[in-house]
Parts: structure tokens; sequence; C-alpha cells
């Protein structure tokens, strides 16, 4: 996955953005699941939100399509995404706050 900016805003909170995003994406090309296609309805992740605040916090709100996986597997996915951001290398990437919503098909 490569993050894609929706607008070309410019500035130091852009430039931060950007760096929350690089390493969530880094986590999301870990693992086995690839980007979701609307077109084929295959894949897993769907969309990568990233907030930022004038104080230096960062919210990221990951949206995965569970597709044919058991609980157990969305469970260990969602273990390790916390680890990665715990303690991994996502730490130093300084989200604040993380969230992961599994969304099917509209």
């Amino acid at each position: 996955l490569t993050p894609h900016p929706q607008l070309p805003v410019q500035g130091t909170r852009y430039q931060d953005r950007w760096a929350h995003t690089e390493y969530i994406c880094g986590f999301f090309s870990s693992t086995p699941y690839s980007a979701y296609d609307p077109e084929t309805y295959t894949g897993h992740w769907k969309q990568l939100t990233v907030r930022t605040s004038s104080r230096g916090q960062a919210m990221a709100i990951a949206y995965f399509h569970p597709q044919k996986l058991s609980s157990e597997e969305v469970a260990g996915l969602k273990a390790s995404l916390v680890c990665h951001f715990m303690e991994g290398p996502g730490k130093a990437s300084g989200v604040t706050s993380l969230y992961f919503v599994e969304e099917g098909q509209r």
C-alpha cells in the first residue's frame, strides 16, 4: 500500500500526518492482507484516515474488510496492530489514538 494524500495541503501538520501514514502503511504491508479493490470486492484494507491536532496528537482509523476471516484471525490482527504501535516500530509514529473498523460491502 502506498499513502496517497487526498488534499494538497502544505506545512508542518501535513508533513506530520504524512509521517504517521507511512508508519501505518508500513504495518499494512507487513501483513498478508492486500488492499481492498471495490471493483472485484477482493482484498482487506479499505481506507486509512489520519487526523492531527494543533497539540501534536494523531488519531488513525484503519478500515478493514474481514472477507471470510474468522473472528480469531481478526482478533489476532488487532492484537498485532496494537503491539506494532505500543511496542514495535509504529511507536515512533506518535499516534495517540488508534481505531480499527471492520467494514463489509455496502
